[in-house]
């Protein structure tokens, strides 16, 4: 009786995975435990699924992020019962905001063991709430035939709703009744009667109105407008289409860093990308018209401006709800997948061409770029280096705080075909040494990831995946949290105890103990060759490069005054 119920729920769980599997899951992300061991097998035996395995939830919750973000298909993380499963909180909370397809599937005690002391045990029930697109809970596996049918049917389901229609989390509870394991660990015994039936999937692909195309096209037609494209996923937009787009408008298209846009071989006349230095100051010119793609734009220099009452309200193409626009001001939602409102817009928008508007936008990021070179801070020649030394269709993770902030700056753009990846959710430091280790998991191309000193303190276990996954990681250590020196914090007497709070690592001592190699960028270094150097040389990587942090405030200050000279 014993190993019939091993058996049960070990088949219970094959069903579920190959449920998943068949929804297109191809990868798994596992953390040892206990009461998830039918999980885990069922995932490490599975001839169709990839699985690695991360000890700590928080890591593999953000590893499976990564993983999703590169491959553009959903991710299965599977943890054990108790404090594990809210580990994943912050990685989820991420892939609710941005859209990234998980399904996290946590073990379970079964309901008899709740609420009554048991150890590691606490309602798992809904315990993310809101922040997922699904709970599915399943029962204690009964080894009747609609307990496979159930389970196999719900991963597919949960597979499906993590793509459909707004890509995102999904929760799974699976309880498990003891014993575990039948004698001899007989998974293979564990056979799956009644097991649900392959089910295909057909999703939509979400025209656009032919009313709200004809909007646009009334409004565009009227006068002169801009472009704005915020964060956008790989494959979300077609850059050379939507070049074409914005050269048949004569509009120029102002680039997040995250757009996919500033790097890749299309024509870079209409891409501009240096607006957060000089829309500190007097605009170019004001248009008659904004049309917004992607999410909300890394600049809050472009934020603020976009929200100007002189500012038309921006028509936005969003493809499910909620429709970024923090500033409460669009004056038309088109719910519809992009790259098909873009292609669709190059049919039917008339050609126009606006006397010098194009090349007003063009002079000032021109001016921007091409600015003296001995005011800019020391992080700009590293962006500009990271573009320039990395491979063809390689990846670059930008992490959150001050580095995603001087990418927008000082990452002008290339003419190779490069992936750009942040966490930009809820844009928080954590995790984001695991997303980029997923990101190189995820694919074979060379992956560069630049993080802060700060970040890098969060996410020290990341480490073991940046390891295992030979990324090149370059850590901007500038004492602690300073981009409060660039808010009004700054001037409270508890400023450094209160805020910028230096990690203090000894960073060569910490890629000694993860088996990374070390280098260090020196003041009288050029990043681009160390960079291009430690590309060259297989295993993984750890490179600091030290940034004086009041000089490098003073630096940035200059530059914006010099770009921007009505900036204060």
């Amino acid at each position: 009786m014993a190993d019939d119920q091993a058996l049960a729920g070990l088949a219970q769980a094959r069903s579920l995975i190959s449920g998943l599997v068949q929804g297109g899951v191809k990868r798994a992300v596992i953390s040892p435990g206990s009461r998830s061991t039918p999980l885990a097998l069922a995932c490490l035996r599975h001839e169709r699924l990839e699985t690695e395995v991360v000890i700590d939830e928080r890591s593999a919750a953000f590893f499976a992020l990564g993983l999703a973000r590169k491959t553009r298909r959903p991710v299965v993380v599977i943890a054990t019962s108790g404090s594990a499963p809210a580990n994943w909180y912050p990685a989820l909370i991420e892939a609710h905001e941005d859209r990234v397809p998980l399904i996290f599937v946590s073990a379970d005690r079964p309901p008899e063991l709740l609420d009554c002391g048991a150890n590691q045990t606490t309602s798992q029930s809904a315990l993310f709430g809101e922040r997922v697109r699904g709970f599915l809970a399943l029962g204690p596996a009964s080894g009747l035939a609609v307990d496979f049918a159930h389970a196999g049917s719900a991963g597919a389901r949960a597979a499906d709703l993590a793509q459909w229609p707004c890509p995102g989390p999904v929760h799974v509870n699976v309880p498990f009744r003891e014993p575990l394991l039948a004698g001899g660990a007989r998974v293979a015994d564990a056979e799956v009667p009644g097991a649900a039936e392959p089910v295909r999937v057909a999703r939509p692909v979400l025209e656009p109105d032919e009313w709200a195309l004809g909007q646009i096209d009334e409004v565009v037609s009227r006068g002169r407008g801009i472009i704005v494209c915020g964060p956008c996923h790989s494959g979300e937009i077609d850059p050379p289409a939507l070049v074409r787009l914005a050269e048949k408008c004569d509009a120029p298209i102002l680039a997040d860093p995250l757009s996919g846009l500033r790097c890749g071989p299309w024509p870079k006349r209409f891409v501009v990308s240096g607006y957060d230095a000089f829309l500190r100051g007097q605009a170019p010119a004001y248009p008659d018209w904004v049309l917004q793609f992607g999410g909300t734009p890394v600049s809050a220099t472009l934020q603020r401006w976009l929200a100007q009452p002189r500012m038309p309200r921006p028509m936005v193409v969003a493809a499910c709800a909620p429709w970024p626009d923090p500033a409460l001001r669009a004056s038309l939602v088109v719910h519809a997948d992009p790259g098909r409102v873009i292609a669709m817009l190059c049919d039917i928008v008339s050609a126009v061409s606006h006397a010098d508007w194009t090349d007003t936008w063009r002079h000032s990021d021109d001016e921007t770029h091409c600015a003296d070179t001995t005011i800019l801070p020391r992080e700009a020649a590293l962006m500009q280096a990271a573009s320039a030394a990395i491979a063809e269709n390689g990846s670059l993770f930008l992490g959150n705080s001050m580095v995603i902030r001087d990418a927008d700056s000082f990452l002008s753009g290339c003419d190779k075909a490069l992936a750009i990846f942040g966490n930009r959710g809820v844009s928080g430091v954590d995790g984001n040494v695991s997303t980029a280790a997923g990101i190189a998991a995820g694919g074979t191309d060379a992956t560069i990831a630049i993080v802060g000193d700060v970040a890098l303190f969060h996410d020290l276990n990341g480490l073991t995946l940046a390891a295992r996954h030979g990324l090149k990681l370059l850590v901007v250590n500038n004492g602690g949290g300073a981009i409060f020196g660039y808010l009004a914090q700054r001037q409270l007497p508890e400023f450094e105890q209160g805020w910028l709070t230096p990690p203090g690592l000894n960073l060569g001592a910490v890629a000694e103990a993860f088996g990374l190699d070390y280098q260090r960028i020196d003041s009288a270094d050029d990043p681009f060759a160390v960079l291009e150097s430690a590309l060259c040389r297989p295993g993984p990587m750890l490179i600091e490069m030290l940034v004086a942090r009041e000089a490098s405030a003073v630096a940035h200050q200059q530059w914006w005054r010099a770009i921007a000279p009505g900036d204060r």
